[in-house]
């Protein structure tokens, strides 16, 4: 059976999410359990990868979601729920962007100024 490309999208959109999410844990526990003194760096590089992965999550979703609208324009039907996973894997990848892009920027100041 042949996945078809926007769910081959939506997949690597939700990826995304879910490597977004461990990262996130991972420097959480590693901040509870192991408090290191000067943490700017190592929170500098975890900000900016999770940045990094969720732009590259949206841009899939956005790659899914014209993928869709051709097959609308096709007259190829489009389930539902594909819509819907396609615009919920967007909004949450464009709210971990705006999430994280101040934070990314507080840190760079608290680092540099």
């Amino acid at each position: 059976m042949k996945i078809k490309s926007h769910t081959k999208l939506n997949l690597y959109s939700f990826i995304s999410i879910g490597i977004s999410a461990v990262i996130y844990f991972i420097f959480m526990i590693m901040d509870i359990f192991y408090p290191p003194k000067d943490n700017e760096l190592f929170l500098l590089i975890t900000i900016s990868l999770i940045l990094v992965i969720s732009i590259i999550g949206m841009i899939y979703s956005i790659l899914s979601s014209k993928s869709l609208r051709e097959r609308e324009i096709n007259n190829i039907c489009v389930p539902k729920v594909d819509l819907f996973l396609t615009i919920a894997a967007l909004i949450i990848n464009v709210g971990i962007v705006v999430l994280t892009l101040p934070a990314l920027i507080i840190t760079i100041k608290f680092m540099y100024f």
